[in-house]
């Protein structure tokens, strides 16, 4: 009778002293959302446990701009090293045959107002859990721009490789979105793309044919400095277009890499502003050694940005 007692005491004091971890293997699924206001209609994102943490639903002014049809898609991050690709490609929304529930393990995940936090273990996109870890601070808003998520992404790299891709950022967009363009806000120019696929130096911006609805996406990091550039693709067969944000770095150690890119929502004319207004805010940092493009020559955290006053 008394070690079944002192079994018991033990086992509850491990279930109340043991940090928790959300895991969406496991638990219950757990949904977050954010929003802020643009043009009279709210600009709201959603997040679920059940794809790792990341953003499978974006709305504003009763539009969905997000594919969310598999783990694969979503407003999401993801990483592939030494040429692998998706040989061995950690993957924030889970692995390529999850179904109801992701292999991603969310470790913490938290909204409040336009913010949403959140820690997730990547699942491989072959199968299996990864020691890779993605931390994210996703803000609706930026510097007065109401319609401009900022993404700030850290990679934390268990191992040594030899080169690194990083996609930052990527979102799945449904397939009315079916303009693609390329805008130079320096110039404030907008060029239409081919289908390609891959990658360009420019913001890239999917529209609806009447511009009423677009997203596009923008990073204060130069595309010569990242080795990276914009992608676009038009995936016919499944239902999806397909925009990203790429940074690539060679002789990787272990420790974190931290992006920064923000998605843009809006109307064609409402993303062009905006892109603007961020070329502006950061033209000055973004040519200065001591700003913003020095936090990734250096791999230095932004941890002012992430963790504010520390």
């Amino acid at each position: 009778m008394h070690r079944v007692l002192i079994a018991t005491l033990v086992l509850v004091a491990l279930l109340v002293l043991s940090p928790v971890q959300l895991s969406s293997s496991t638990e219950p699924p757990r949904e977050h959302a954010i929003s802020g206001m643009f043009n009279g209609s709210p600009i709201v994102a959603r997040t679920t446990t059940e794809l790792g943490g990341a953003i499978y639903s974006l709305t504003w002014n009763g539009k969905e701009f997000l594919n969310s049809a598999d783990h694969g898609r979503e407003l999401q991050s993801a990483s592939s090293f030494d040429g692998l690709g998706e040989g061995y490609n950690p993957t924030e929304a889970g692995a390529s045959a999850d179904r109801l529930r992701s292999t991603s393990v969310v470790r913490s995940l938290s909204a409040t107002g336009n913010v949403l936090q959140g820690e997730t273990q990547m699942a491989f996109w072959s199968g299996g859990l990864s020691d890779h870890v993605l931390r994210r601070k996703v803000t609706i808003g930026f510097q007065g721009i109401p319609n401009v998520i900022q993404h700030l992404v850290t990679f934390v790299v268990p191992e040594t490789r030899t080169t690194a891709t990083f996609e930052a950022l990527t979102g799945y967009m449904p397939p009315d979105f079916s303009r693609f363009y390329s805008y130079d806000p320096a110039t404030r120019t907008l060029s239409e793309l081919s289908d390609g696929p891959g990658e360009q130096p420019l913001p890239v911006i999917l529209a609806a044919p009447n511009g009423a609805y677009a997203m596009g996406v923008y990073s204060p990091h130069s595309t010569a400095l990242r080795h990276g550039g914009y992608g676009r693709w038009r995936f016919r067969a499944q239902g999806t277009v397909k925009w990203n944000c790429v940074y690539r770095q060679t002789s990787i150690m272990p420790g974190d890499y931290q992006t920064e890119c923000y998605s843009i929502v809006g109307s064609l004319d409402d993303v062009k502003t905006a892109i603007s207004q961020l070329h502006d805010h950061f033209s000055h940092a973004a040519q200065s050694p001591s700003g913003m493009e020095s936090c990734w020559r250096l791999r230095r955290c932004l941890r002012e940005h992430l963790n504010p006053g520390t």
